[in-house]
């Protein structure tokens, strides 16, 4: 039995003790229901384990109508389904599974393939959040799961390096062998498919999966003969393969053997009445057949099946003409004026006069296009016009002309070199290439004071906003507010001001004042949006949004801001959607790359987040932000060589700034290049010689690149410049352990107690050692004195009593856990109370058995404790009891072995030999990893 440190473990119980207090009405309700549940969970259980899936399924649901909850059940009905093809429902099982918080590791395998099967590779990919927790199989397991994800992608470089890490954690692993083989024959490397084909028969002559490579192979080189005979060696092994069967339909037909090809035809669809490819080719041999009724019937319920799935006085007379159209311009009456006008400048191309007005009418009726073309075809009239012109160069920044734009600007300052205008327009071509920074500086050029224009203003302060500088925003939209301009421009931009320095209820007068101007506002609206949703105005935020977009549809901030809702609310492909329509025509818009990658990361698709962190990495070179994203996401691809070009100009970037120093160094050791962080380092500590944790950053990038006389030299300098330190210590034991002294070790581990008696690195580090048999009574008595004082924190008494555990000397591990459990506090404490009950279960197994139920009356799914109760039961010889508590307890945690030895002993005893010996064999396999290994082996080699 294990015992457990105290370490607190928080996984869910879903089923009540029927061990202990008097039982209410409800109580025993529940109780009667649990029990059923129970019963019917084993009679499933050994239905399954004597391949009666039918009745395995009924029992299960059975159990499930009593307690929905119940986690063994769900595990195993999901299996259930996937072996009757059910994918979907599969899918279904074991997502409830891990949110009642089942083993990730139970859970992986099955639910990747589910997800792989029906080609889910973003809801694949979205399991990474749980490789934390993964074990040493799982881990491979994951690394097959997330090769077979990025072929569906068709991207087989990604493919390769994850199947090549499944081969590194198991080299001798035939389904990582065979599914390497299979990539390598999509690639067409049929050599090194065969190597690996050979490889796996030396392992494995029997897996039919590897005949059915080889059959692939042989039909990939054109040697069908060949391929027939692998696949029938397949077939010898399983008949009821379905890769199998299509392989041997595929081959005869290939081959003309009909009668054949409707043989294994007739058992695929027997098996999998939807598989589409064989609808086909049965379709084809129905109408070989001159059944073209019944080939057509097929053929059409497959197209239902697969439909499932997955926009002339007046003309002869000029000045008439003129006013005429000036006429209907001033009445808003557009669409006459524009074609008077266009008549007129027909016949007169050089009224300037009449371009301005048919300019302004393009601009009022949306089509800004037309004012471009017409204002380009009449540069030679408009270039003394600096109003026209810049009014061109407007039109260019808004169709993302920027070098048009730039080009035309560049001739207007040869004639007006210091025209503020001019200055503004920069600043717009700036802005417009998403480099805010630059177009703020060359605003700052000016400092104009009280004479700065409006536009001039308005154009800074939204750039300050860009860039999140609150306190200059402020600032202009104070000075625009006395300057008392109440256009709707001004008004949008303090109230989008006042929004971000989150006074709600300030910016809602001057979003009122803009609405009542002109009510179809689409900035005004948009911050009322804003307003609304931060109220909790959910649906009317959103309905204002969608309204915006009915009205321009192309409107940026509503689209990120949209994007963003649907991020947080897991929406992750509208998302996308959202900023796809931005990008389709303003590719460059940074606001709305930075939002894609914010999405992309939040997917975990590290592949389109770091295409998405290159983009805006060609966009401005020299951001750190950006550059510093490509690095972690190449980290997170494991493309380290790839990083190498980004961190090279960080370090130029950085290159007199020691803290952004440190943090290179960092992401440098993340990347694998140890000999690069220390010359970072290096550098750092050259500009800062007096921090102290940039020196020991650098002793420790030492020790970790195995350099440890410089790791020493490195100490020294530093304790001579700052003295010695507690960290200093703490390094020194690190590398004394390192080179197997540990006794200097702990001392040195004392010495930074001495220095810093609260050290909790320190305390830990001398338990630590501990573990390995060097200075135990030392350690215990150290906090034996510790913890005599009244403000000892509880933790450092856990370990002191942990300790005692590790050295058996339960007697003084019960005397502190009795403390412990004395503190109102920790009264509960699962851990506690688990190592406790293990203790008592020595000589008192009932006084354990009440210590275990207390410790599930606050953590009923923790694991530990599920395993303890139950082999106190079984040890009473209470098996029908005890084995419900082991099998939540697997659930919970299916890497621990001596759990899989508790079930097979109990399964022994309740005699189901079949099924004892399958858990006695898993926990054996695990080897000698766990307590009772030795007899879990004598056990299982008992009764083979």
């Amino acid at each position: 039995m294990k015992l457990y440190p105290s370490v607190i473990l928080t996984i869910a119980f879903t089923f009540a003790t029927t061990h202990s207090w008097a039982e209410t009405p409800t109580e025993k309700n529940e109780a009667v229901a649990n029990s059923q549940t129970i019963d019917n969970y084993e009679l499933a259980a050994k239905a399954f384990a004597e391949n009666k899936p039918n009745d395995a399924f009924i029992y299960l649901k059975n159990a499930l109508q009593q307690n929905p909850r119940h986690l063994p059940s769900k595990l195993l009905l999901s299996q259930v389904y996937f072996d009757a093809w059910n994918i979907p429902a599969t899918e279904e099982e074991l997502r409830e599974s891990l949110d009642l918080g089942a083993d990730i590791n139970l859970v992986l395998p099955l639910l990747g393939q589910t997800l792989i099967m029906q080609r889910k590779v973003d809801a694949l990919l979205a399991l990474e959040k749980y490789s934390k927790d993964f074990n040493r199989q799982t881990q491979f397991e994951w690394a097959l799961l997330k090769g077979q994800a990025y072929l569906i992608r068709k991207d087989e470089t990604m493919a390769q390096m994850q199947f090549e890490n499944a081969l590194a954690i198991s080299p001798k692993d035939v389904r990582a062998i065979n599914t390497m083989a299979t990539l390598y024959l999509q690639l067409g490397w049929f050599d090194k498919a065969g190597h690996l084909i050979t490889q796996s028969m030396d392992i494995d002559p029997k897996n039919e999966k590897t005949w059915v490579i080889k059959g692939e192979l042989a039909l990939a080189q054109n040697k069908p003969n060949d391929a027939l005979a692998a696949f029938n060696q397949a077939f010898t092994i399983d008949s009821y393969d379905p890769r199998v069967l299509r392989n041997l339909a595929t081959t005869h037909l290939k081959l003309k053997n009909f009668t054949e090809t409707q043989t294994y035809i007739d058992l695929t669809l027997a098996q999998s009445p939807s598989d589409p490819a064989a609808t086909l080719i049965n379709a084809w041999l129905l109408m070989s057949d001159n059944n073209e009724a019944m080939a057509q019937q097929s053929l059409a319920d497959l197209s239902a099946k697969l439909s499932l799935l997955d926009e002339s006085e007046l003309s002869e007379d000029l000045s008439l003409l003129f006013v005429q159209s000036a006429a209907e311009y001033i009445q808003g009456n557009y669409e006459k004026a524009r074609q008077h006008l266009e008549a007129y400048l027909a016949k007169a191309p050089s009224d300037i006069g009449a371009i301005r007005m048919l300019t302004d009418i393009y601009v009022k009726t949306n089509v800004p296009r037309k004012a471009a073309e017409l204002l380009e075809s009449k540069r030679s009239v408009i270039s003394g016009d600096i109003e026209l012109s810049a009014k061109l160069i407007q039109l260019y920044i808004a169709d993302n002309k920027l070098l048009q734009a730039e080009q035309l600007l560049a001739s207007m300052k040869l004639k007006l070199p210091d025209n503020i205008y001019l200055t503004y327009l920069e600043a717009q071509i700036e802005a417009a290439r998403h480099r805010p920074k630059q177009a703020l500086a060359i605003l700052n050029r000016h400092q104009l004071g009280k004479d700065e224009p409006f536009r001039y203003s308005l154009l800074k302060g939204q750039l300050q906003l860009q860039l999140n500088d609150l306190n200059a925003a402020k600032a202009t939209a104070e000075r625009i507010i006395a300057s008392k301009v109440d256009n709707n421009d001004a008004l949008n931009f303090i109230a989008a001001v006042l929004i971000k320095n989150n006074q709600l209820d300030s910016a809602l007068p001057y979003i009122d004042r803009a609405l009542s101007t002109n009510n179809q506002d689409v900035s005004a609206r948009f911050n009322k949006a804003i307003i609304l949703k931060s109220q909790g105005k959910l649906i009317e935020a959103e309905n204002m949004l969608n309204e915006i977009l009915t009205q321009n549809k192309q409107h940026t901030p509503t689209l990120i801001l949209l994007a963003r809702n649907d991020t947080q609310a897991g929406k992750y492909e509208n998302a996308i959607s959202r900023i796809n329509q931005i990008l389709v025509y303003d590719p460059n818009n940074t606001s709305a790359l930075e939002t894609k990658l914010v999405i992309y990361k939040q997917q975990q698709n590290w592949k389109e987040a770091l295409a998405t962190a290159q983009q805006l990495n060609q966009l401005d070179r020299l951001n750190a932000d950006y550059l510093t994203e490509n690095i972690q996401l190449l980290i997170r691809l494991q493309r380290y060589g790839d990083t190498e070009r980004y961190q090279k100009i960080l370090f130029g970037l950085w290159s007199n700034e020691p803290e952004q120093l440190r943090f290179l160094a960092q992401l440098q050791v993340s990347s694998r290049h140890l000999e690069a962080a220390i010359q970072t380092l290096q550098k750092a500590a050259d500009l800062n010689s007096k921090s102290l944790p940039i020196q020991l950053e650098l002793s420790q990038l030492y020790f970790i690149s195995g350099n440890t006389q410089a790791a020493q030299q490195q100490l020294e300098s530093a304790e001579a410049k700052f003295g010695k330190t507690a960290n200093i210590y703490l390094l020194r034991g690190d590398i004394a352990q390192r080179e197997k002294q540990l006794e200097s070790a702990r001392q040195q581990y004392l010495a930074a107690l001495n220095l810093d008696a609260d050290n909790t690195t320190a305390i830990i580090n001398l338990y630590q050692l501990t573990l390995k048999g060097v200075g135990e009574t030392e350690f215990t008595t150290m906090l034996e004195t510790r913890v005599k004082d009244a403000d000892a924190p509880h933790w450092m008494r856990k370990l002191l009593a942990d300790s005692y555990l590790n050295q058996g000397n339960f007697a003084a591990a019960q005397k502190h856990y009795e403390r412990l459990i004395a503190i109102p506090d920790l009264a509960k404490d699962s851990s506690i109370l688990n190592n406790l009950a293990n203790i008592y279960s020595a000589t008192d197994l009932s006084k354990a058995l009440k210590t275990a139920q207390k410790g599930l009356e606050s953590d009923k799914k923790n694991p530990a404790l599920l395993d303890t109760l139950g082999w106190i039961l079984a040890r009473q010889g209470q098996f029908n009891d005890a084995l419900p508590y082991l099998r939540e307890a697997y659930s919970f945690n299916a890497s621990n072995h001596e759990v899989r030895y508790h079930i097979g002993y109990t399964l022994l005893k309740l005699d189901r030999k079949t099924e004892a010996i399958a858990e006695l064999k898993a926990a054996v396999d695990g080897g000698p990893t766990f307590a009772e290994y030795n007899a879990a082996k004598a056990l299982l080699d008992s009764i083979q």
